[in-house]
């Protein structure tokens, strides 16, 4: 129990999201929804999700 709680506090935002979508096309849209949506917001991303 202590590895998963372990790895769940290294985790971030985008790790998890990636790993709750099983479908690789589903992931593709909300990575182009969240691009599309920080752009709006002229936030620029510290790390790019799809090195992730």
């Amino acid at each position: 129990m202590k590895i998963l709680e372990q790895s769940l506090e290294e985790s971030n935002a985008y790790s998890l999201f990636v790993y709750a979508v099983r479908s690789q096309v589903t992931r593709d849209y909300y990575l182009r929804r969240l691009k599309i949506f920080f752009n709006h917001i002229n936030l620029e991303p510290e790390v790019n999700p799809e090195d992730l």
